[in-house]
């Protein structure tokens, strides 16, 4: 048992790397991370090797696309279907009446009943 919470701190780390290494963790989420990084080599060489692919990509000429790939209005209209929107807002009326389907259904128990409205 021991084994598998420090590997999900080892995971909970590396989630944090790429945003600790662009300074957009909070103060806490930067200890955390600094302290487990004097301890652990492993997680240190995570770091490293993450900043080296970050300076490594900063270092590419920027490329010019060979033409706009942005729908004209038109364009859009053909496609048809579903806008963004659309498709997530039936999504999100889907997925509540799933759940309210599994609450009366008794799939879901009282205390997780406060997730259904």
């Amino acid at each position: 048992m021991r084994g598998f919470w420090r590997n999900r701190r080892h995971d909970r780390i590396r989630a944090l790397l790429s945003s600790y290494i662009d300074g957009e963790v909070s103060a806490s989420e930067s200890r955390y991370v600094e302290e487990h990084l004097l301890a652990c080599d492993m997680c240190a060489a995570d770091l490293r090797s993450l900043r080296a692919a970050t300076a490594l990509l900063g270092s590419l000429a920027a490329l010019n696309a060979p033409r706009s790939y942005a729908l004209t209005a038109a364009q859009a209209q053909a496609a048809g279907g579903p806008g963004l929107y659309e498709r997530i807002a039936r999504v999100w009326r889907y997925g509540r009446a799933a759940k309210l389907s599994s609450y009366i259904d008794g799939e879901v128990s009282a205390s997780e009943s406060r997730y259904v409205e």
